[in-house]
């Protein structure tokens, strides 16, 4: 599984990751077909936790974290 992470606030493209079913960023958004970065980024921001990291996974699920590399492999992705 592959998602895309970014920092809260003002979202900005970090890479692709492989994660697996034990979540690098462990608290779940919501699930939308048309979820997009910018929606999971501003939905984690506005939950006033502090959360500075989001991702979307699979197109559609919405992850946020306070910090983010515990249990991710980074891949160099060329399109």
């Amino acid at each position: 599984m592959q998602y895309f992470l970014c920092v809260v606030g003002k979202p900005k493209y970090m890479g692709c990751y492989k994660d697996m079913s034990n979540r690098d960023l462990r608290f779940r958004g919501p699930n939308s077909n048309s979820m997009t970065v910018e929606k999971c980024a501003e939905y984690c921001e506005n939950q006033n936790k502090g959360y500075k990291y989001a991702s979307v996974q699979a197109g559609y699920s919405c992850f946020c974290d306070y910090k983010y590399g515990r249990l991710y492999t980074i891949f160099n992705i060329y399109f």
